[in-house]
């Protein structure tokens, strides 16, 4: 899968023909737009000096969050196949074997891909700053240095 995301206007945002909305409020001040598989995909957000985080899942299926939210979306089937609303600001994802890992703020969601279902939560003591993975395990990494052992392979 290709995935091409770039920010684009407010007009162009609401000119645009056969696209596919994929989350959008009034309050929002930026817009984007994904490319996929021949699909454009749009949406928008509200932090100014928040990107988006787009990544592939698989050969059908990326996954994308900014702000509360946090998608996956079958770009085959052009659909939204999960959905969630964070409690604080989206981080960042990663995908391990069949696992997604979402961090938000103050938390790290473990989803399993195959039937999304939540598998843990894990809580963080500080800000999330990064996910750190080892031959054995993936940690979380807070800006205090603090971590977090989310999994062990």
């Amino acid at each position: 899968m290709n995935i091409k995301f770039e920010r684009i206007k407010k007009a162009e945002f609401k000119n645009k023909q056969n696209s596919i909305v994929l989350f959008e409020k009034i309050s929002d001040d930026n817009f984007g737009e994904i490319q996929s598989n021949g699909c454009v995909f749009q949406f928008g957000w509200r932090g100014d000096f928040i990107l988006p985080v787009v990544k592939e899942i698989d050969s059908m299926r990326f996954g994308l969050g900014v702000d509360f939210n946090f998608i996956i979306v079958d770009s085959e089937k052009k659909e939204i196949m999960y959905k969630i609303e964070l409690d604080d600001y989206f981080i960042n994802f990663i995908v391990i074997g069949n696992v997604i890992y979402i961090a938000s703020e103050l938390k790290v969601i473990q989803l399993g891909i195959d039937n999304f279902e939540i598998l843990n939560e894990f809580y963080l003591p500080e800000i999330f700053d990064d996910f750190v993975i080892t031959n054995d395990s993936i940690i979380a990494s807070c800006i205090d240095n603090q971590t977090i052992n989310l999994n062990n392979f």
